[in-house]
Order: structure tokens, then C-alpha cells, then sequence
């Protein structure tokens, strides 16, 4: 399929799930995560905060463990800064957020992150195919985001569900993912 029709059916599967599949979902995501990612080697997290109104998936699941398990990992989060482009931030426990016009949590002070310096990265998705390429909202700010961080960081997608066979129109600028974790399982292609 290609990416804009993935996007349509895949945005109309989420809009049918309900308050409790999406609390069961995301926990068992997060709990995949825990059991399959080897946190020792980790000293910072690039991870998405939910847009409730889209029902994405409860990263502060994964958040809160992170800060209780980890307490040495950094965790950074986006903001929004123009029409094509975010920046990383350092989340702890004393930022304050505040809901963006697209309904995103941000940060309103916090101390910024540099791109390279992130070993692993949360990457939020609509779809994703068998090769680990992924379809977001299409604005392309994964896509430019991805691009600045090392080669060796780690990319892994969180979906609430399985993925397609294949996108087919794929460009030269789709970064594809490490690894796609769903409630159930760990689609790996490389590096985790």
C-alpha cells in the first residue's frame, strides 16, 4: 500500500480503540521494551510524549520506569519550533509542559539536547512495514530529526499494531527503523 492510504486506515484502526485497549496496549509495549532492550549501555532517550487526542500510545509508561529503573539515562523529548523542524530537550522530573496547539505536551523551559548525542530513540508511528519503514503524519519531522543523529543510534518504532507487508512508495529520504515494538512483539530488522 502506499503511505497515504496506510495513514488513512491506520489512523481510522486507532480512532476505534478504546480508553482501556490503549492503557493494556501501551503497558505491554512498555513492558516489552524493559525485556528486550538492554538499558546498561544506554545514557540517553529520545522518546515522543502521547497526543491524547489522537489516542497515540502512553509513553509515560515507559518514561517512569526509565526514570526509576535508569536514573542515570537522560531522557529528551521534542518541541515543535517551526513548520519543518524540532529540537530536543532534557526531561526531568521539575519540567513543566505545556499543550501545544496540536495538543503535544512541551517543554516550556528546559535545557536543549543535542541531536548526536542520543543512543536510543523512540520513534512514533502510524504504520510501519516488514522492512521497518514507518508512515507519521507526513510533516517529515522524524525524517529530519533522524537525520542529524548518529548512524549508530538506535530506532525503534511503538505501534499499537502489526506491520504491513510493504509501503510502496518509499524515497530516498525515509530513514528506516532498528525495530518496531507492538503489545505483543518485537519486529527487529537491525541493531537492537
Amino acid at each position: 500500500m502506499k503511505k497515504a492510504a496506510l495513514r488513512k486506515e491506520y489512523i481510522n484502526k486507532r480512532e476505534n480503540l478504546s480508553g482501556s485497549q490503549i492503557e493494556n496496549f501501551s503497558s505491554a509495549i512498555a513492558a516489552l521494551v524493559f525485556d528486550k532492550i538492554n538499558f546498561s549501555k544506554i545514557s540517553s532517550v529520545h522518546i515522543f510524549l502521547p497526543i491524547k487526542n489522537k489516542k497515540e500510545i502512553d509513553t509515560w509508561h515507559i518514561i517512569n520506569r526509565l526514570r526509576i529503573d535508569f536514573p542515570h539515562i537522560d531522557i529528551v523529548i521534542p518541541k515543535i519550533v517551526s513548520d519543518s523542524v524540532f529540537e530536543n530537550y532534557l526531561l526531568t522530573p521539575e519540567t513543566e509542559l505545556k499543550e501545544s496547539k496540536l495538543g503535544i505536551p512541551e517543554p516550556v523551559r528546559a535545557e536543549t539536547y543535542a541531536a548526536d548525542k542520543i543512543d536510543l530513540i523512540f520513534v512514533p508511528l502510524l504504520a510501519a512495514d516488514k522492512k521497518g519503514h514507518r508512515v507519521g503524519y507526513g510533516k517529515g519531522f522524524y525524517d529530519r530529526f533522524l537525520v542529524q543523529c548518529r548512524r549508530d543510534a538506535i530506532k525503534t518504532g511503538l505501534s499499537f499494531f502489526d506491520p504491513a507487508d510493504a509501503i510502496e512508495d518509499i524515497n530516498e529520504n525515509d530513514i528506516a527503523l532498528n525495530s518496531i515494538i507492538t503489545p505483543e512483539k518485537i519486529y527487529s530488522f537491525s541493531g537492537l
